[in-house]
């Protein structure tokens, strides 16, 4: 069981699962009456994450009939459903409310994005990040014009940000000093195409000028599997194989993004062995 109250007090809202499962039912029940839970969902058809709420209307993300999930406003007392941001090719990976709108974080390529949006899912305001890499932590009190966000990468180590709903830009916090200088370094990402014709994004770390001099010796890391995504980070621990003129290559393989079901794992595996050798190519 999960358990929590509404932005307002107003509901107790309950989420219901099974092990380690994704599917999950989700109950409400109106705090201040003797009424019974309302069963929003009865079936484990699907991941049901309430992200915030405005009165009535429960803020939910779900992968109900869409892998990459949308965003719903549900109100807990009509039953009445709306799309607020539909399925797209980018997974929606959180929602955060705040003053005027919500703040989504979606993962393109294996990389982080942040946009604005109005509370109606337009209006979207895209929001410049540091680099390519990954928002690691989005927080803000519902209907603050205050929202923090946590951001690393290859060459960023883990940093705290400031968003300005005004003008959609993070102003630095902290961010440590490791007494290093970076400059000279770069990450790029490359796309490999699989032995069926599939897009494998791959980030390539090293020296810029290792890079542009040609082939280096690499260490080739990938992952894929059970929807977890493995999207930039920094080590120091990495530092020491690209400071020696090494690169540093990343694939981000199926299954991260995609849930697979169980009698197709066996196939999946062999695909992630085939798109891992095209990107050694």
């Amino acid at each position: 069981f999960d358990c929590q109250v509404s932005d307002d007090g107003a509901y107790l809202v309950v989420g219901v699962s099974q092990g380690t499962a994704r599917e999950n039912l989700l109950w409400v029940w109106p705090l201040h009456s003797r009424a019974a839970f309302t069963e929003l969902v009865d079936e484990f058809r699907g991941s049901y994450e309430v992200v915030g709420s405005e009165g009535p209307d429960l803020y939910v993300l779900t992968d109900e009939d869409a892998p990459l999930s949308r965003l719903l406003a549900w109100n807990v007392e009509t039953g009445v459903r709306r799309e607020l941001v539909p399925e797209s090719a980018a997974r929606l990976d959180s929602a955060l409310p705040v003053k005027g709108g919500l703040v989504l974080h979606t993962l393109q390529d294996a990389s982080s994005r942040l946009t604005l949006v109005d509370r109606s899912g337009g209006g979207a305001r895209p929001v410049t990040l540091p680099g390519l890499g990954t928002v690691n932590d989005l927080k803000g009190r519902p209907g603050s014009a205050e929202v923090f966000v946590g951001f690393t990468s290859f060459l960023t180590p883990p940093g705290s940000y400031r968003l300005n709903l005004d003008t959609a830009a993070l102003e630095p916090l902290w961010t440590p000093d490791l007494g290093l200088d970076l400059s000279g370094y770069e990450v790029r990402q490359e796309f490999a195409t699989s032995q069926d014709g599939t897009r494998v994004p791959l980030f390539i770390v090293g020296q810029k000028a290792v890079l542009e001099a040609g082939p280096a010796p690499t260490l080739l890391y990938g992952y894929g599997g059970f929807d977890i995504s493995l999207t930039p980070t920094f080590e120091v621990s990495r530092l020491a194989w690209l400071e020696r003129g090494g690169l540093l290559a990343e694939a981000n393989l199926r299954g991260e993004a995609v849930v697979e079901e169980r009698a197709t794992q066996k196939l999946g595996a062999n695909r992630n062995f085939t798109g891992t050798a095209r990107c050694s190519e």
